[in-house]
């Protein structure tokens, strides 16, 4: 548990699920929360594998990636914080197993379809700013390479923590 604190708000730690993922998407639940973050330990020097914190649209789109499913099925914009950033394969490929890991600062996605020509948003990963990670897939999503804070997260969407 002391993992997946790195990911997570101060304002989400005491009422947020706390679970261990392994790399087939099957979770074991370490501590049961009650305010819609689900936190994500994370396996330390396990490439894409960091600790995270999401909301239920997040984890539905993680668990379709996961599940290498043609199209995710939130069925609204999901959110997810990396309070300790990430590393991937890929910048290009959502399912891409090897080669040179890219890493990732701390930052937050936003997780539903999002591409590049209609957004206007670059496709170049960057340490700073907001760009298009995966994009041109189903799973492109908006990466926002900066520390979260809670006034992000608190008016993304209800519930929310107060401010």
């Amino acid at each position: 548990m002391r993992q997946a604190g790195l990911g997570v708000l101060r304002e989400h730690a005491s009422g947020a699920k706390v679970v261990d993922m392994d790399d087939k998407g099957s979770m074991t639940v370490l501590r049961d929360g009650d305010n819609g973050f689900t936190c994500v330990a994370g396996h330390v020097g396990v490439v894409a594998d960091g600790p995270a914190c999401m909301d239920a649209a997040a984890m539905q789109w993680n668990a379709d990636w996961m599940a290498r499913k043609p199209k995710p099925t939130n069925t609204q914009p999901g959110i997810i914080y990396q309070l300790a950033g990430d590393s991937d394969w890929s910048a290009t490929d959502p399912w891409a197993t090897s080669g040179t890991p890219h890493k990732w600062a701390p930052g937050w996605l936003i997780v539903w379809p999002l591409d590049p020509k209609t957004s206007g948003l670059s496709d170049q990963p960057k340490d700073s700013g907001t760009w298009i990670m995966w994009a041109g897939t189903s799973c492109g999503h908006q990466m926002i390479m900066q520390k979260p804070c809670a006034n992000l997260t608190a008016v993304w969407k209800s519930p929310s923590p107060k401010l």
